[in-house]
């Protein structure tokens, strides 16, 4: 059976999930609302829910994943550290387009329970043209052989990570999320940090 988080058993439910984000998103003065249709999930008729898709296919994830997913069976204590903060580092860079300057500066004063900085200014600071199309490369790159995208999503869009099935950890361990994110009906099989 696939590890969970200490308290949590059997499917990780939209509310669970959305309650974390909110917090998370809350705390950097980030708190719009998420539609209830997008964070409800227990009581749609099986007839009715859409298919299913690896998250392989789709486009938030490969932009999460730039650099590659963590291992099958990997957990929290045998993460691939130097990979997530490949995929971190280039996500933020990514999301950085959405941050006012305020919201930066309040970013850049976070500490961890060391008092080292969470970010650092290079990752939050907006991409440059050239910047861009590199990760727009290695996007393109990461996603062209499953779906049909070629340009990076914009980061003021709703971050639809719904009707995917998610097998392998997920950390999004200072990650910023600039916009909604919308886990409907998505199955998480291994342990995963927000």
């Amino acid at each position: 059976m696939a590890s969970r988080p200490s308290g949590m058993t059997g499917k990780t439910t939209a509310a669970a999930t959305r309650h974390d984000l909110r917090r998370a998103r809350g705390a950097l003065g980030w708190a719009g609302s998420l539609p209830k249709d997008d964070c409800a999930m227990a009581d749609t008729p099986e007839t009715t829910k859409p298919k299913l898709k690896p998250a392989n296919e789709n486009p938030w994830y490969c932009l999460m994943t730039l650099h590659g997913e963590q291992p099958k069976g990997a957990i929290q204590s045998n993460f691939d550290t130097q990979l997530h903060e490949k995929n971190r580092r280039d996500w933020n860079k990514w999301a950085s387009r959405a941050l006012t300057e305020k919201q930066r500066k309040s970013l850049l004063a976070m500490r961890d329970s060391q008092g080292n900085s969470r970010f650092n200014e290079a990752e939050l600071r907006a991409p440059t043209d050239s910047e861009l199309a590199i990760l727009n490369e290695y996007y393109y790159n990461r996603s062209s052989s499953i779906i049909d995208l070629s340009n990076l999503p914009d980061p003021h869009s709703s971050l639809r990570l719904d009707n995917v099935i998610f097998d392998r950890a997920l950390n999004f361990s200072n990650f910023l999320l600039p916009s909604a994110v919308v886990f409907k009906n998505s199955i998480f099989f291994e342990s995963y940090r927000i």
